[in-house]
């Protein structure tokens, strides 16, 4: 996490809250963590509150279950993406998930934290009022977050030679990393020390750049094909009745698309005839 990027996403979720909640003030709970720079900032909508040093572990709600409970679908999504590309008859030496997949999947993994998961982890670090705190629960819904055994599956069903034990799959020691920008030109004056080699060589392309392949435009005929496979399984199924309300909503949406798409082919070819 960079300082500047965490100052833009406070600015930013401030007016989130202002539109959102028509001016309320909120308390954002904060830790030590180098990066979160706020002095000087204007915040119109937040009481930012730093947790005591070395207190996270204990009282920071978001490590008493939330962040793991995110890890644990996010890997387990980047597990079956993996051995679904293997069943496919790809090495898996050659596999390289594009940032696109990788977006889709942490937001389908926070999407699976659920209201009740972060109402018992801020039950379980006891920092609220007697009178809120219910009787503790579970921190975490344990039928839909996968279990270490379950992840530890699927990693041993890779047949990987060197693969690491679940734990250290789950807490990747170089995920804590932190980056801080100075305000002098230090950081600058590194960056051009780093690369000048590669552009004195005229090997400016070579490096650890992002070689992933970008996906293929998906048509409206294509959607709707797609469609058309989702609506036959569903109907397949005894307890597929909301879902294919679903499905109409989507081919709803699909059928203007391609409408657009023809009224633009059109405007298209009209010009191609005029040159």
């Amino acid at each position: 996490m960079l300082a500047t990027i965490f100052q833009e996403w406070l600015q930013d979720f401030s007016k989130e809250v202002a539109k959102r909640h028509e001016n309320q003030r909120v308390l954002l709970l904060l830790d030590n963590c180098p990066s979160h720079k706020a002095a000087g900032i204007m915040l119109s909508n937040i009481d930012l509150y730093f947790l005591p040093p070395n207190t996270t572990a204990k009282i920071q709600p978001m490590d008493a279950g939330i962040i793991s409970s995110f890890k644990r679908h996010y890997r387990s999504l980047h597990v079956r993406w993996l051995l679904s590309e293997i069943r496919k008859g790809n090495d898996i030496k050659d596999l390289k998930m594009d940032v696109l997949q990788a977006i889709n999947y942490i937001i389908r993994s926070w999407e699976e934290i659920t209201p009740l998961t972060i109402s018992n982890c801020w039950k379980h670090t006891k920092i609220l009022p007697t009178n809120i705190n219910a009787e503790s629960t579970e921190i975490l819904n344990t039928n839909s977050v996968p279990t270490s055994g379950e992840l530890a599956q699927a990693v041993n069903d890779l047949n990987l030679p060197d693969s690491l034990p679940i734990d250290e799959f789950l807490n990747y020691p170089e995920e804590g990393r932190i980056y801080e920008v100075s305000d002098s030109n230090t950081f600058i004056e590194e960056l051009i020390e780093i690369y000048k080699p590669c552009i004195d060589d005229g090997d400016i392309d070579g490096g650890d750049i992002d070689d992933s392949v970008e996906p293929p435009i998906v048509h409206a005929s294509d959607a709707a094909n797609g469609l058309e496979i989702v609506r036959s399984f569903l109907q397949q199924q005894q307890d597929s009745k909301e879902l294919l309300k679903h499905v109409r909503v989507l081919e709803h949406y699909i059928s203007l698309k391609s409408v657009s798409e023809m009224k633009q082919t059109m405007i298209d070819k009209f010009f191609d005839n005029i040159e």
